[in-house]
């Protein structure tokens, strides 16, 4: 099996990953995903110039073409400037633009780092699974390699942090494993935005076993989602470090929301809002209808009161322009404990008829996600390898053919 993964990767890699993901092998599958995340970074495609990729390529490109040395780098970014909080990021591309002038060698250096945890998180889904996958949760795995998807190396900070914040947490919940927990530590130095879920975590210790406190935050969320963001961000400058109040100030003023709404009204954006609605709804008849169910699997329990509060924090965070991304990963979360529970009680009752009746808004709501994707996949990611993809010159993201 393995000698053919390997074999079916290089003359076809997006085919060797729907084998692998149908045909699942423990050991290969991760990195068969890994490899073709990889290979869409080396072809990742710049198609406008709105694109946070953009900006990467920029820094990117300062670093090549500036002599600096590592002293520089940590004083500018970390000491100097008192703007900086993130210095993971400059600090990959410093040393990648050590390594080559190449932009499509930096995307897949990105490309390494988040399809890591990419793979990682898709397949925890698969390991611990229990017993032969049930035939609704294909629908829940599917939502889940979309909901954050690998092409999201165009926003890299963000995204390679929630998929890192989920990555360390999901085992300690489920599996009382605490080894990957200091990962959660580093992932503000990505995206300073996460100090919020790291608080949340730190937050879970507090009150894990007070659920009926933490679904009423949960409920109270749907209801202040429509606060002043600059009011917050002023409280928010108010207990932070100086350092913190340049990006507060960016992502919470007037303007900044007024162009975010402007931005975000297409259709793919609603059929997302359905997917978070879907969500929402969900858990709220798990809560009231499986509750003492649930609380007799004590891991799936602890899963199941952390979703809650990391679904609470998104709905929050929504209110404020770009915040919306938190949803996100509380989605991530959420579908990963809709899919253990399938897997431990099957989809009966009220809950089962429910998710079959939502099933095809879910389906719709992918396709909004993955429209997300057509501007930075080459067709060569979907129809070529890693052979033939050197030597053909002109690059061709998806959306210029829809």
């Amino acid at each position: 099996m393995s000698v053919f993964l390997l074999l079916l990767f290089l003359v076809w890699p997006f085919g060797s990953v729907i084998f692998s993901l149908v045909q699942y092998n423990v050991k290969w599958t991760k990195n068969i995903i890994w490899g073709f995340v990889v290979f869409y970074g080396a072809l990742f495609v710049l198609s406008n110039e709105t694109m946070d990729a953009n900006r990467i390529k920029e820094k990117f490109e300062f670093f090549y073409f500036n002599d600096f040395n590592i002293t520089d780098v940590l004083k500018y970014f970390y000491l100097d400037n008192e703007n900086a909080v993130d210095i993971i990021q400059p600090l990959i591309l410093y040393i990648t633009s050590k390594l080559s002038s190449n932009f499509q060698f930096l995307m897949a250096i990105l490309a390494l780092i988040l399809g890591f945890f990419y793979s990682r998180n898709i397949c925890y889904l698969y390991d611990k699974s229990a017993t032969k996958i049930k035939p609704f949760n294909y629908l829940i795995i599917w939502m889940f390699i979309f909901v954050i998807g690998f092409w999201e190396i165009n926003m890299f900070r963000f995204w390679t942090s929630a998929l890192m914040f989920f990555y360390a947490i999901t085992p300690f919940l489920l599996e009382n494993k605490k080894g990957k927990l200091w990962l959660l530590f580093l992932t503000p130095f990505l995206h300073f935005s996460f100090l919020l879920p790291l608080a949340a975590f730190l937050f879970y210790f507090f009150v894990k076993n007070k659920i009926t406190l933490i679904f009423y935050l949960f409920l109270l969320s749907f209801f202040l989602t429509s606060l002043n963001t600059e009011t917050i961000g002023n409280i928010l400058m108010e207990f932070l470090p100086q350092n913190f109040h340049s990006k507060i100030s960016a992502y919470t003023s007037a303007s900044y929301a007024e162009k975010i709404a402007a931005a975000e009204t297409s259709m793919s954006k609603y059929l997302r809002l359905a997917m978070f609605a879907i969500i929402n709804i969900s858990f709220v008849i798990l809560y009231y209808g499986y509750g003492k169910v649930i609380k007799k699997d004590k891991n799936l329990y602890k899963l199941f009161i952390f979703t809650l509060l990391i679904m609470a924090v998104g709905n929050l965070a929504s209110s404020i322009p770009s915040g919306d991304r938190f949803q996100y990963l509380s989605a991530l979360f959420s579908f990963a404990f809709i899919f253990f529970f399938i897997q431990e009680f099957g989809l009966k009752g009220k809950f089962g008829l429910y998710m079959k009746l939502v099933s095809p808004l879910l389906i719709l709501s992918s396709l909004g996600l993955i429209r997300l994707a057509l501007n930075t996949i080459d067709i060569l990611v979907v129809l070529g390898n890693p052979i033939v993809a050197p030597f053909i010159e002109g690059q061709k993201a998806l959306i210029e053919f829809f």
